[in-house]
């Protein structure tokens, strides 16, 4: 937690983040992606301390260390972890309702609204995040991710209709010949196409069976863990591919675990 605020200060200073092109760590310029991967789950698990904490210095600690890192997360333009860590927030609201104090409600709903007031207030929110929003509303955009993820999907629904039973085969997405992007990219950038373009309906059918195996056992454990789940899953269907969703599978684990804690 502390190393995450040190660095977070120092994000906040230097403005690290590239959002095109490739990152050049010599220049000090860092993923935006992999840096909100990092502090997401920390600022989940410090919004969830405030939430079961009855000691008011623990409530303290974690509620400036959502504070500041819920500014930072917003601040390195990360859309996808920004919007799914809003809504895991919510789901642990919800799920914590039964054992929630008024005055642990409050903190956290304050902590959040600062948050969002003073990243606003400061301008600390990214042009691409507006350019989302116009996309939303407009369904127009001239922002090269969106752009590109749209192309990526429209490709995979291509193959998908081409062998929908057997797929193309792993890692046979990139070989797509009518363009270069696949090649450039390799994936399509969402977790539950990939695995229907390359490994076909029992691919499919194989994956739904491990999620649900993950979130039945997870929500059994805690209901933390549970949430780091759902968020996992929502980043999945954004960048990553099968091989490399290493927050969502590192859920295993609780697949079978009798030690639940019901917390």
């Amino acid at each position: 937690m502390i190393l995450s605020f040190f660095i977070s200060i120092l994000f906040f200073i230097k403005n690290p983040f590239t959002y095109k092109g490739y990152y050049n760590l010599t220049n000090f310029e860092f993923s935006h992606v992999i840096f909100s991967r990092f502090i997401s789950p920390l600022i989940l698990y410090s919004y969830y301390k405030i939430l079961i904490s009855d000691n008011i210095k623990k409530v303290f600690y974690f509620s400036f260390t959502a504070f500041i890192l819920t500014i930072t997360l917003i601040y390195t333009s990360h859309r996808a972890t920004t919007i799914g860590l809003i809504l895991s927030l919510i789901i642990l609201l919800i799920l914590s309702k039964q054992k929630l104090t008024h005055n642990n409600l409050i903190i956290f709903t304050g902590v959040l609204i600062v948050s969002l007031l003073v990243v606003t207030k400061f301008n600390l929110i990214e042009k691409r995040n507006y350019e989302l929003i116009d996309f939303v509303l407009s369904n127009k955009t001239t922002d090269a991710s969106i752009n590109t993820r749209l192309e990526l999907y429209k490709i995979s629904f291509e193959l998908i209709k081409k062998n929908p039973v057997t797929g193309i085969g792993f890692g046979g997405f990139k070989s797509y010949y009518k363009s270069d992007l696949p090649m450039k990219l390799k994936y399509p950038h969402n977790l539950f196409l990939e695995t229907q373009v390359e490994l076909g309906i029992i691919g499919s059918i194989l994956l739904f069976a491990l999620i649900y195996l993950i979130l039945k056992n997870t929500i059994k454990y805690s209901r933390l863990i549970f949430v780091f789940a759902l968020f996992s899953l929502w980043l999945s269907l954004f960048s990553k591919d099968l091989t490399t969703q290493n927050l969502l599978f590192i859920n295993i684990i609780f697949i079978n675990n009798r030690n639940h804690n019901h917390n």
